[in-house]
Parts: structure tokens; sequence; C-alpha cells
């Protein structure tokens, strides 16, 4: 009995160890940036609800354009459409370069959930917390942005429905009763366009809205998952001598010397942790082609977009419900690259760990064989694995 529960613990933690991206994949399949897998009907019906939002997207921006080629001459109009013009059009971008993109990050996937099976099963309590912490934070992220995009959004639809109604003529309801600034060659500020442009015009902002934020905790979650497979490296490297043996008579799992069953074992061990390293940095080189493009877009469009929300909310002081919309956007906005910039550290500092993991290990009584393959070890775990924006920081 003892040793049938032992089997089945263990049958139960390797189904665990799967890269957990259910609530990740929910939000990409709401933006439309993950087509199902299944054929037929239900992918037909998905590309039709891709096409959608990708029009809605392109609305949106051709509104803005017309907004500012109509208000031209009244900065901060034009500055409040120049700065949604070109989040959107980052949103459209990060949403083709996904669905273009699908082949890599079907395969990034694969990769993780094959080196979480193949690599440091001795190591398996270890290995179990490790990547249950990353499946936790990747949750908190995901839902956290997605409470924050919405929050955003809400903001900005509530406040001109607010305002609206206390609106009596046409001008007021052109100023004061979108979720941002629009023009069209036609009247409507009465009813019943007044009310199709706002739908227009929200359902446009709603879609680029979850499209960033979407994103942001996709390639944060993936970055965890990477950070977390360089800690369990770390772990097997600073092990390297010794290992876990399951004691069935109390049931724990016991630290043995794997020095006293001989140093070919320690060798064994040495390479899978090479191989491992050798996996680890294709997955970052995978990690870096997806996400380098986005990045870098989102890093030149932020650079315009918060210097211009930034001028917005300095020169519309008496104006609260404005100043707070504004500056809640400037927020989301840092707040998403600063997570971005800390997983990718995460990435980076783990990596330079390896060095001081292997150099760890008990080594002292190695022999010249392992010693020169120990020194092999230690010069390539001293290249860092590093995420970029397409080599730009």
């Amino acid at each position: 009995q003892r040793a049938a529960n032992f089997v089945m613990s263990k049958v139960s933690e390797a189904a665990r160890l799967r890269t957990e991206f259910g609530v990740q994949l929910r939000l990409l399949r709401a933006a439309g940036a993950w087509t199902p897998g299944c054929g037929g009907v239900v992918q037909a019906v998905y590309g039709c609800y891709c096409a959608f939002i990708v029009v809605s997207l392109v609305v949106f921006v051709v509104t803005q354009v017309s907004a500012i080629l109509h208000f031209w001459g009244d900065i901060i109009s034009i500055t409040n459409s120049v700065c949604v013009t070109f989040v959107y059009i980052l949103a459209t971008f990060k949403l083709v370069v996904l669905l273009k993109m699908r082949g890599l990050t079907d395969e990034l996937l694969d990769n993780l959930d094959r080196c979480m099976e193949r690599y440091g099963r001795t190591f398996g309590r270890e290995k179990a917390f490790v990547f249950g912490e990353c499946a936790r934070r990747g949750r908190w992220i995901s839902l956290m942005q997605a409470w924050m995009g919405l929050c955003l959004y809400v903001a900005w639809v509530m406040q001109p429905m607010l305002r609206v109604q206390s609106c009596s003529t046409a001008e007021c309801r052109s100023q004061s009763g979108f979720p941002t600034v629009v023009w069209y060659p036609f009247s409507f500020t009465e009813p019943p366009a007044y009310q199709v442009v706002f739908i227009v015009v929200s359902t446009g902002l709603f879609y680029g809205n979850i499209i960033s934020i979407t994103v942001h905790s996709t390639f944060c979650t993936l970055m965890i998952y990477v950070a977390g497979h360089l800690r369990v490296l770390n772990h097997m490297a600073r092990n390297l001598c010794s290992t876990q043996q399951y004691d069935e008579a109390t049931g724990d799992h016991k630290q043995r010397n794997r020095c006293d069953a001989g140093e070919e074992r320690v060798r064994e061990h040495l390479r899978e942790c090479v191989r491992y390293h050798i996996d680890i940095e294709r997955m970052v080189q995978q990690l870096s082609k997806l996400v380098g493009p986005i990045l870098l877009g989102e890093l030149l469009a932020d650079m315009i977009t918060v210097s211009a929300s930034a001028f917005i909310t300095t020169a519309l002081k008496s104006n609260s419900g404005l100043l707070l919309k504004y500056g809640w956007y400037v927020f989301v906005v840092a707040e998403q690259m600063f997570l971005v910039c800390w997983c990718g550290d995460e990435v980076l500092a783990e990596s330079e760990r390896l060095q001081v993991s292997v150099y760890s290990c008990d080594w002292t009584g190695g022999s010249p064989r392992l010693l020169r393959e120990l020194r092999i070890v230690l010069s390539r775990t001293g290249r860092p694995l590093l995420l970029t924006a397409s080599k730009f920081y």
C-alpha cells in the first residue's frame, strides 16, 4: 500500500509539472490573439472574430487620425489623439505579430514542458515547488493586469457617459461625450448616430486595451517560467555531488552523497546540467525572437505617449476628471514596462548565478578529468542569458 501511494504521488507530481497557461490562454483568445487548435466551424468563427477585432482597431485609428486633422491647432486635442493613435497602432501590430508567430510560441511552450519532464528528476520536490511558484506568479500577474486594464477602460468610458448628461448642445457632446477626441464628416452628436459612434469608439478602445494587457502578462509569464528553469538548473549544479533518495521507512526524501556511488554518476549529472543549459539557452533565444519586435515598438511608443500624457496632465490641472484618467493611464504604462524589465532581469540574474552554483558543489575531491569538465562548464555559464528588445535594450 505504501509503495502504491508513493507511485501515485509521483504520477500526480509529474502531472502537475506542466506550463500552466490557462488564464493567459483565455485572455489571449478573448483578445483574438490565440486561434483554437481545433479546425472546422470553430476556427472559421474565431477567424471572423479576429477580423472583427482588427477592423475595430483600424476604424478606431482612422477616427483618431481624422480628429487630428480636424482639430489641427488645438494642442490638447491633437496631443490626446496622437497619444491614443500610437497606442492602438501598436496594439494592432501586437495582434498581427502574435498571430504570425503562433508556431514559435507553440514551440517555446513545448520546450518548456519537455524540459520540465526531462531534467532534474532526482529533485522532484524542489522542482515542483519552483514551477508551482512560477504558475502562481504568472496567474497573479495576469489577473492583476486584467483588473488594471478593466479599471482603465471603465474610467475612460464612464466619465464621458456621466459628463454627457449635463450637455445640452451638440458642441458639448462632441467635446465631452466620447472616451477620446473623435470627428466624423457627418452629424454624429445627435441620437441615434451618437449612440452608434459611442459604441464603435468604445469597442475599439476595449480591444486595444485588452490586447496590450494580455500580451504583457503573457510575456511576463513566459519569462517567469524560463527563470524557473534556470533556478532548477542552479539547484542541480549546487548538488552535483549529492542527490535525494526516497526512504520508504520514514516516507521522506534524504540527501545522499553521489560521490560515494562513483565519479561516473557525477559526470553523468554534469552532462545533464550542460544539456539543460543548452535547452534553456535555446528557449531564451526563442523568447527574444518572440518579444523583441513588440517590446521595441512598445518602448518607442511609450516614450511618445508617456511624454504626451504627462503634458496633458500638466495642462489640465483644473479638470480633475481628465487629470485622473490620464494619470491612471501613465501609471498603467509605467507598471507594464516595470513588470517586463523585472521579469527579464530575473532571467539575467538566475543565469549569472550559474557559475557560483557550479563552483559551490563539492568538487574538491574530484579527479583531474572531472575538474577539466567543470572548468568547461564554468566557462560556458560565464555568458549571461539576456532578453533584449531586438538588441536595442
